[in-house]
């Protein structure tokens, strides 16, 4: 699965009528309702804002709308692109201004599955990160050697009591790796943990590319 780190946009026009992409990265519905609300206040004037969302590492929420143009025209053609391109924690929005000539449904399908393709080519696309958190029990001994090991990934928190217990985000893919090399340095007189896990967060949900 794929995400997209910044919000894109592109537009084309057919037969006189704006089409306009608006690809935003959202990690949930309520991050995905709040993109499509802005994007609807800030062109009232338009037509239509037909769009869908995947979000998940699995992609299983999903969504998509025609905004009244007709039924399987516009928002299962979108969903339809973003999922041949595996992507989630994505929404896309396409907005039409009528250009006064009709397209026909087959026409439709055509625009608002080419306005999401024709966005997508340009947008900026990275794997999904899937992370964990890594728990070390540890003595105070060696707490700086493995602080300074892990000096790259995500210290999550410290708790210093009888021993110390060390908790850091880190890429699942790693943990493996991470974990070899922590109790070779510790000569095995460690404990590590994988604890909960969450898929990569996209914050900067009206981010634009520089």
């Amino acid at each position: 699965m794929f995400v997209i780190p910044h919000s894109h946009s592109c537009e084309q026009e057919i037969k006189k009528s704006r089409f306009i992409c608006h690809l935003f990265p959202v990690d949930t519905v309520e991050d995905a309702q709040m993109v499509l609300t802005h994007v609807q206040n800030k062109m009232k004037d338009a037509t239509h804002h037909a769009y869908a969302y995947i979000i998940g590492k699995d992609g299983a929420l999903l969504r998509y709308n025609d905004d009244k143009e007709p039924s399987q025209t516009a928002g299962v053609v979108i969903y339809d692109v973003l999922k041949r391109q595996k992507l989630t924690n994505i929404i896309a929005i396409v907005t039409r201004y009528y250009g006064g000539i009709k397209l026909g449904a087959k026409g439709l399908v055509r625009a608002y599955g080419s306005s999401v393709a024709l966005a997508l080519e340009t947008a900026e696309k990275i794997p999904l990160t899937t992370f964990v958190e890594l728990e070390i029990h540890t003595s105070y001994a060696f707490v700086d050697m493995i602080l300074n090991y892990m000096q790259n990934q995500q210290l999550i928190e410290k708790i210093f009591l009888d021993s110390v217990v060390l908790r850091f985000r880190i890429p699942e893919n790693d943990f493996d790796c991470i974990q070899s090399h922590i109790i070779g340095l510790t000569n095995n007189q460690v404990q590590c943990m994988k604890k909960d896990d969450s898929t990569q967060k996209i914050n900067s949900i009206f981010k634009t590319e520089p």
